[in-house]
């Protein structure tokens, strides 16, 4: 009996694919590519992860109330929390090495993301 919030993930599923959309070869303006300098106008390569961060945050906060509702132990959560964040990780490491870039970076937006969730999670577990 999993209930699902359609509107979160809509938001979620349209900011994936508009990260899809930023981080490919698409041929289209410079408004789909990240900023390098700050000139006071984000462009949408900047906004979209963190829309997708906003979404991961949201997430995490309502999973969190509905595992407490079922009795659920802080140390359960906290290894799902850290179980999750590792797999975004390794993910982000295994598509570092499969040639798409030029040596590995370790903050790709996956490998960010994996951080947020960490962070996140584990503020939402440790709050009272």
């Amino acid at each position: 009996d999993i209930r699902r919030l359609r509107s979160l993930d809509a938001l979620r599923g349209l900011a994936l694919c508009m990260m899809i959309f930023c981080n490919g070869d698409t041929g289209y303006p410079d408004v789909f590519e990240p900023s390098r300098t700050w000139v006071g106008v984000p462009t949408v390569a900047d906004v979209v992860e963190s829309g997708f961060a906003w979404c991961l945050g949201f997430a995490l906060a309502l999973v969190a109330d509905i595992a407490y509702s079922r009795h659920a132990t802080k140390a359960a959560l906290f290894n799902k929390v850290v179980l999750r964040s590792t797999c975004l990780l390794v993910i982000a490491l295994g598509l570092e090495r499969t040639g798409h870039s030029k040596g590995i970076s370790y903050l790709t937006p996956l490998s960010r993301l994996s951080a947020v969730h960490f962070v996140v999670g584990t503020t939402v577990v440790a709050a009272p």
